[in-house]
Formats: structure tokens, C-alpha cells, sequence
């Protein structure tokens, strides 16, 4: 800690307050850091003085578990970067972020097509042609748009002069998620997740996608009227409704649960 240092470097290393603060980090499991596996001790001289002093250096051989690291954050630090360093890019499936190829017209080159690696997020700022029927965002055509980030950046891109060059919104048609089963294409609502969570029962009873998605939104429906009658009661203002539980986020849901 700073105070420890402190101490050390004020020549107080003999005194009881260094003594018992020392003896405090010792025995706490935050205080120790991971040394990183394909680093040597030389790695570290710069860092913990290895070799350079006649203090001696102190290693504690630990197992790592989940319950370990609750008690060292420098652990799970650590554990996180690794996790995330043997992360391959094609591997990224998350509800914001999902690995995929966007077609990529060459306009200086008769318009011909090219499919290029990119990471694909969610369209959030595209809510003008949402559709009320189905609650998802579309564009004029009726189909979804997500801005993509270009791995490689197109040329082209970067020559246009925008802020952030390697990212473009793309319609869904163009636009080929690479997982078996994209989490980007999940509800964002946090609201239809409870209701979608039902659909699996719904399809054991026998309904069709059609007919699921029809009991979903009487529900959701329901739900929404009840809280703004008690608004009402309250002298609140009424929440604004959640937009409709979409044929797409039933099929979603299906999919998932039947992995």
C-alpha cells in the first residue's frame, strides 16, 4: 500500500506501525499479485526488485478458485485478462456485440461485392422506422439495421472523413452473423424477457410461432394496463408501454431454449 511504502521509504521498516501494517497486507489475499505465466522472474525485476536487493522476495503458491477470487481482486483482474486474451474475435456473441461478415461494395470498381469480417451492434439510434406490428427496429424496406465495425477498414471508409471511419449502419440483408445462434438478435427490452421466457411452454401446449407471439403481447398487454391503472391511483404519470413482444424475438427465444 501507500502507507507501507511510505514507511519504507521514510527508514521506519523497524518501527511497530511498519511492522503491524506489514503483517495486515501480508496476511490479506488482495495484497498479493499473479505473476503471469509467460513472463520470467527477469520480467519482474523492474517491477518487484527480483534480484536487485538482498531483501528477500516473497512467492505464495495458491489454487485458483472462484472463492479465492472473492478475496483478490488483483486474481480476478488477472483471470479477466486472460479470459479475454485467449478470446478469439470470430468467437464474440453477446447481446451488443456478435462477430459476422457485412457486404462491402467496391463503387470504384463496377460495384462488385465483397464480404468482409466485422463486429455487429445493435442499431439503437435507428428508431424512425420501427414497426408497430412487430416492435423491431426496421428500416424503410422492413428490414433491421446494425452498425458494423470493419475489422479491416475499407479504404473508401476512412477517405470519407468520418469520425469513427471503420463503422457504418447496414441493413440486415447485408449482413451475415456468423454464430449459430446470435445473441445480438435477442429482445433488448428488458420487459419481454419475462413473457419470452413462456415460450417454450406455450410451443409444449401446441400453439404456433403466430399464435405465441398473439397470448405473448395479450400478456405483456395486461401486465402494462395493470401498472398504469395503479399510476392512475397513485397520481402518477403512466409509463410510456413497451413496444410489442415481434415474431422475430419469439423465434429467438425458441431457438435458445432448445439448444
Amino acid at each position: 500500500s501507500v502507507e507501507l511504502r511510505d514507511l519504507q521509504r521514510a527508514h521506519r521498516t523497524h518501527s511497530t506501525d511498519y511492522k503491524d501494517l506489514y503483517a495486515v497486507e501480508y496476511g490479506d489475499p488482495s495484497s498479493w499479485q499473479p505473476l503471469d505465466p509467460c513472463r520470467t522472474f527477469g520480467h519482474y525485476t523492474a517491477l518487484y526488485g527480483f534480484g536487485k536487493t538482498q531483501d528477500m522476495m516473497s512467492i505464495r503458491l495458491v489454487v485458483g478458485s472462484e472463492d479465492y477470487m472473492a478475496k483478490n481482486n488483483r486474481y480476478r483482474h488477472f483471470v479477466a485478462e486472460q479470459k479475454l486474451s485467449r478470446q478469439r474475435i470470430e468467437q464474440v456473441n453477446t447481446g451488443s456485440h456478435c462477430f459476422g461478415y457485412a457486404k462491402y461494395v467496391h463503387r470504384g470498381d463496377g460495384c462488385s461485392e465483397e464480404w468482409r469480417p466485422v463486429i455487429a451492434e445493435r442499431c439503437l439510434g435507428d428508431e424512425v422506422g420501427r414497426s408497430k406490428a412487430t416492435g423491431v427496429q426496421q428500416s424503410s424496406a422492413g428490414s433491421q439495421k446494425f452498425q458494423v465495425t470493419y475489422i479491416h477498414a475499407p479504404m473508401g471508409v476512412r477517405s470519407a472523413g468520418l469520425d469513427d471511419a471503420s463503422k457504418v449502419v447496414v441493413d440486415e440483408s447485408s449482413l451475415l452473423l456468423a454464430p449459430l445462434q446470435p445473441e445480438i438478435l435477442a429482445s433488448a427490452n428488458l420487459e419481454h424477457h419475462e413473457f419470452l421466457e413462456q415460450a417454450r411452454q406455450l410451443e409444449e401446449d401446441g400453439l404456433d410461432e403466430a399464435d405465441i407471439v398473439r397470448v405473448l403481447n395479450e400478456r405483456l398487454l395486461a401486465k402494462t394496463q395493470r401498472r398504469r391503472e395503479a399510476e392512475a391511483r397513485e397520481g402518477r404519470q403512466p409509463t410510456r408501454p413497451p413496444s410489442p413482444i415481434s415474431l422475430r424475438d419469439v423465434k429467438h427465444a425458441l431457438r435458445s431454449a432448445h439448444r
